[in-house]
């Protein structure tokens, strides 16, 4: 991969398992390949059965042995409260951050609330500018999806689709943030709670 934080979002938009394993950085295994990253580099060692878990573990290793050593957090991770986060989940996305054309370089990641999973994004940009255009994008997506109505939520105000019932997205903007929930089956009493989560860790 060209940069570290490009090799996390490899391994996390692909991601196809949480059981965890000792090699490189986010170390996984499932259907008996392995998965990991170390500084810029993303490996994949797949096999076709189970059985050969324990060949493709070694093969890692000793790649992983080879590789740089020095470790690599993506500043994202520090973003998003960790209750209810959905482990594995974040990653990071260059390119349509929730699938909104032109909305770049930002991190979803998965919630449990209940019993469903709600998927949200984070988005920040130090430029005041910057960051009313990527909500201005992301609210002009929206109009497209549906009625916008605004909420109060912890505080903040967000626009949602859905307030009436149905399917809910939540945006809002907060410090230097924005962020939301995608498509919510459960509706605005399934978001509400998980936006207010997002809004209380973007801070001022």
């Amino acid at each position: 991969m060209g940069t570290p934080l490009q090799a996390f979002g490899m391994l996390n938009s692909e991601r196809s398992g949480t059981d965890a394993v000792n090699v490189g950085q986010d170390g996984y295994k499932a259907g008996g390949s392995v998965f990991f990253r170390a500084d810029r580099y993303y490996t994949m060692i797949m096999v076709s059965r189970v059985e050969a878990e324990a060949a493709a573990l070694e093969i890692a290793r000793e790649l992983a042995a080879k590789m740089p050593k020095n470790q690599f957090t993506p500043p994202g991770i520090a973003w998003f409260p960790k209750d209810g986060l959905v482990p594995g989940s974040i990653k990071w996305v260059k390119k349509k951050v929730a699938s909104v054309e032109g909305l770049d370089d930002g991190y979803q990641a998965t919630y449990r609330q209940g019993d469903e999973e709600v998927e949200v994004f984070l988005i920040q940009r130090a430029d005041a500018g910057q960051l009313s255009q990527a909500h201005s994008k992301y609210l002009g997506y929206l109009r497209e999806n549906g009625e916008v109505s605004e909420i109060q939520v912890a505080g903040t105000k967000v626009n949602i689709v859905g307030a009436g019932g149905g399917a809910a997205d939540t945006l809002f903007q907060k410090g230097k943030f924005i962020g939301g929930t995608v498509y919510v089956s459960g509706g605005r009493a399934v978001a509400e709670p998980v936006t207010a989560k997002l809004i209380g860790a973007a801070g001022g």
